[in-house]
């Protein structure tokens, strides 16, 4: 299985009081397949998943999964502190039918090394051997910046169901190590959406991210654009990307801001789990007057 296309990572809905919403989860999939997208990536950053309890995030696969399709995959992402509720919910995303599972280094007694990284990685994986696997590279989270090209050289003999990365380090020059890696054998997905264009050059052909789940038709245009050689318009599209990113950033970021994107497309996925501090809508309002002029959501 080879992921292509956008994959969103997706928002967890919440109600006013805080509990998991999962009555909008339904409509959220119709809309994100409605815009072409090709799956959807559960309980990860974008998700908040590490503020959520294991049960939380059991429902929320569970809850996700039924509207996989050939077409559109559901990745669960199991990542954890604690190795066992990593194993746990490795294991409840593979007897629930998920197309994959993922996970990031733990936040706590970070890996240090490549062979400590994969000794936590192969334990994870091991626990759902017949489901596939990617790694989640994203040190500006974990605070795990190692190469990934050496991880996929030394991992490929130890990790028989690992399939490739989420790759949303900054690191470009390793990122192209890993596209070209084994004779392209690895599914390098791309994690930057502000630099979709740099990763379609550089050879990656599917991508997870936040604004995928509001901006899928902009980026089929500019892949579209990539592929027909139009490197003006493509370098256009990508420029609103950028800006919106940088903007959403000085709001707070892209979680903060982007659950109160949702909201406007029709899809209100509620607050932030504390100790995130949800948009007010007086800052709504100044974000969307300044967001008017390059972009149209």
């Amino acid at each position: 299985m080879k992921l292509t296309g956008f994959i969103p990572a997706v928002f967890t809905p919440f109600h006013p009081n805080g509990e998991v919403n999962t009555a909008i989860i339904p409509e959220y999939a119709s809309k994100l397949k409605k815009d072409g997208n090709t799956g959807a990536f559960i309980n990860g950053t974008t998700g908040e998943g590490l503020l959520l309890s294991v049960e939380e995030r059991k429902i929320l696969a569970e809850a996700w999964i039924p509207h996989q399709e050939e077409n559109f995959k559901i990745i669960i992402h199991a990542g954890a502190c604690s190795i066992a509720e990593a194993k746990d919910l490795s294991i409840h995303a593979a007897e629930n039918g998920a197309d994959g599972f993922s996970t990031m280094a733990p936040l706590f007694l970070k890996p240090g090394s490549i062979p400590a990284l994969i000794q936590f990685v192969k334990t994870v994986a091991a626990a759902a051997p017949d489901l596939p696997f990617y790694y989640y590279h994203i040190p500006q989270i974990t605070g795990v910046d190692l190469h990934m090209s050496e991880f996929l050289k030394q991992a490929k003999d130890q990790i028989p169901n690992l399939k490739g990365l989420k790759y949303s380090g900054t690191d470009l020059m390793d990122t192209f190590l890993c596209v070209f890696a084994s004779d392209e054998k690895w599914d390098i997905i791309y994690g930057q959406d502000e630099k979709l264009l740099a990763g379609l050059s550089l050879g990656m052909r599917g991508a997870i991210g936040s604004t995928y789940n509001f901006m899928a038709p902009l980026y089929r245009q500019l892949v579209n654009a990539f592929d027909a050689g139009n490197m003006d318009e493509a370098r256009a599209l990508q420029l609103k990307s950028a800006r919106l990113v940088r903007l959403m950033d000085q709001y707070g970021g892209g979680i903060r801001v982007g659950k109160r994107i949702m909201k406007s497309t029709g899809i209100d996925c509620g607050p932030l789990r504390e100790p995130g501090l949800t948009i007010s809508e007086e800052e709504w309002k100044s974000f969307e007057k300044e967001m008017q002029g390059f972009l149209t959501l």
